[in-house]
């Protein structure tokens, strides 16, 4: 290599190296945290590891390639919220150096920087890189399986032999990461039917990964007595679901739609993918490897079957973030497409990558407010409730978790009390039996995966006097935040025995009362309403049991008193999530009652406001019902 080259080379990495600083300094600046659904299962395996040393065959310890980062980086800096999410921020970062090489190898320099620069700002990379996401490490290693295979077959003799060695050593090693690594296989065959003048090379990358996976089958069996131990731990804790249309659709939706909060996961990265896939087919013997990669990883993840039955066919479960492993060879086919607009038009090709990058600069901070605020939302509650006195401190399992794990520890938890019911009637019982003690009641917790209504909200529980409000959050509301997040000093009370036995009784109404409903006894089921309605206190089944009061007086066949009650619903609870649902039926009480014009008022306010809910959808049957009485 002469000094031009030299020279050319080092100018190269100090540019990839600027922008994997870029990438590690957005990644930072947009930290999430803890707080995905399982990520406290993750965490008890492999704290249970960590002091003890005991590995148990449980799907989550089969995954060596997760863990062994983890407990190298609790060893060097200790055990924390950051240093639980280190290991997936770096294989994220990682990634960007690599997919420069890649880029590089398979077309040019320039291409290289720009799939390094097109990831480094990717919105759903940058979202998942500080989430505890274990798809981007295994991405990492399929990634390094990928150019390790790309370098055996441009190598030749002992170094192309060594290449594809490496390449199925991390093959292996991202399957002992997530198990989808043998998803990566048919890629790899792919590859090997196109490359098969390499056969020799090939041969020795099959039998060194049929050797790495017969030596984990081994181990497994003198482990556990069973050669198939992991398999069989992942159908235990593997979501599953029939293949039907809808969930073949699955993907493509979160790919390409916005998501509950109008937000596109991927940008517009997936939109452009398309195109610049269909433009990469005319120059296939240059773009194949990155094509097949893509096509072939979304198809398995689509059609490759977990369990089948006589009747159904089950594939993994459709969780958003398990759309990392496209992220890679989509930014290696853009910036293939991007290489060849700069090639014939410079300026416009700048012009457009700069606003590019400006976009997903945009909506990677848009995509990931959702789980920066709801875990700020944790840590600040954290924060304040620990310079508090000692005392026992209750909040839903989320809450709860992170306090146990990152600041009490599993042994010195004994202040950490969950509140486990979900029903709103049960937990507002729950509330009432709470004596000296700390309550955080709430802001958000996990946005984009889990459960939402586990949080500990007040909602129309009315707050006795022994409940002083020692702070509040002065953060707007948002749609994954019902509630500002609060923090209660709760005393003792000399009528908790009274209130309780009022709230039992509220909540045996409201059960019974929908019993009755639901069986048809609409008699029964207005005496009941009506009688918990009469009860003065505040409750948050209220609201409910009024809308069923409101129908069970319309299935009566008395639309004018349902009118009426639906009325004053409003009145009292404007802002409500049940809100749709009343002006649905304050519409058809109106056809009922034939006023239809005001039945066309509410039924279009209904479609206006709320669109695509269940209302929305009723309101435009009525509508075409009432369109067709008037021809």
């Amino acid at each position: 290599m002469d000094n031009i080259e030299i020279k050319q080379t080092r100018q190269s990495w100090l540019i990839v190296c600027a922008i994997t600083i870029l990438g590690a300094v957005w990644r930072l600046y947009l930290f999430s945290g803890d707080g995905l659904g399982d990520d406290s299962n993750f965490f008890s395996a492999y704290y249970r590891l960590f002091i003890s040393g005991d590995w148990q065959p449980l799907a989550y310890n089969y995954r060596i390639g997760l863990w062994l980062p983890i407990l190298l980086l609790w060893k060097l800096f200790g055990m924390s919220e950051v240093t639980w999410i280190l290991a997936i921020t770096l294989s994220s970062v990682l990634c960007i150096p690599m997919t420069y090489l890649l880029g590089r190898y398979l077309f040019s320099e320039r291409c290289g920087q720009i799939a390094a620069l097109l990831l480094a700002v990717h919105p759903f990379d940058v979202l998942t890189s500080t989430l505890f996401v274990n798809d981007i490490p295994f991405s990492l290693y399929a990634g390094l399986a990928m150019l390790f295979f790309l370098l055996g077959i441009r190598t030749e003799n002992r170094q192309s032999h060594i290449n594809f060695i490496i390449s199925a050593f991390f093959i292996w090693w991202s399957y002992m990461t997530k198990m989808w690594g043998l998803f990566t296989i048919p890629i790899f065959a792919a590859y090997s039917l196109i490359h098969y003048r390499k056969w020799k090379g090939m041969l020795i990358f099959y039998l060194s990964l049929i050797s790495f996976f017969i030596l984990s089958f081994l181990l497994d069996y003198c482990l556990t007595g069973n050669f198939f131990g992991y398999y069989h731990a992942e159908l235990g804790i593997a979501g599953l679901w029939e293949v039907t249309k809808d969930t073949l659709l699955e993907y493509p939706r979160l790919m390409f739609l916005p998501n509950w909060y109008g937000k596109l996961f991927h940008g517009i990265y997936c939109w452009l993918t398309v195109p610049a896939l269909i433009a990469a087919a005319f120059h296939w013997r240059k773009t194949y490897f990155p094509a097949l990669w893509l096509i072939l990883i979304f198809l398995t993840m689509e059609f490759m079957p977990q369990k089948v039955d006589f009747n159904a066919w089950y594939s993994q479960a459709r969780i958003f973030r398990y759309l990392s492993v496209i992220v890679i060879p989509s930014c290696l086919i853009l910036a293939f497409s991007a290489e060849a607009i700069l090639r014939r038009r410079q300026n416009l090709g700048i012009g457009i990558l700069l606003i590019f990058i400006a976009a997903a600069l945009l909506q990677g901070y848009s995509l990931t407010l959702p789980s920066r605020d709801a875990y700020d939302d944790v840590r600040n509650a954290v924060r304040k409730v620990l310079t508090f006195p000692e005392k026992p401190i209750y909040s839903d399992y989320m809450m709860m978790s992170h306090l146990e794990r990152f600041h009490f520890g599993y042994e010195g938890s004994g202040r950490v009390r969950s509140t486990r019911e979900e029903n709103i009637g049960k937990r507002e019982i729950e509330f009432l039996k709470i004596r000296n003690a700390y309550v955080i009641t709430g802001g958000a917790r996990n946005p984009y995966y889990g459960c939402n209504h586990c949080i500990t909200n007040i909602g129309g529980f009315g707050v006795p006097d022994h409940w002083e409000l020692l702070r509040i959050s002065d953060k707007p509301s948002a749609p994954w935040r019902k509630e500002p997040l609060r923090i209660w000093e709760v005393g003792e009370s000399a009528d908790s025995e009274q209130k309780i036995s009022q709230y039992e009784e509220i909540h045996k109404l409201y059960e019974d009362g929908r019993q009755q409903f639901s069986e048809g006894n609409y008699t029964q089921a207005k005496e009941l309403l009506g009688k918990l309605l009469e009860i003065s206190i505040q409750s948050d089944v209220k609201p409910q049991a009024w809308w069923y009061y409101g129908i069970t007086l319309m299935r009566l066949g008395d639309s004018k008193a349902a009118l009426k009650e639906f009325n004053k619903w409003l009145i009292r609870y404007h802002g409500h999530e049940l809100e749709s649902e009343v002006y649905y039926h304050i519409g058809v009480c109106y056809r009922d009652t034939g006023q239809i014009g005001k039945a066309v008022n509410a039924l279009e306010y209904v479609l206006e406001k709320f669109p695509n809910s269940s209302a929305g959808i009723g309101s435009r049957d009525v509508l075409g019902e009432i369109g067709n009485a008037l021809k």
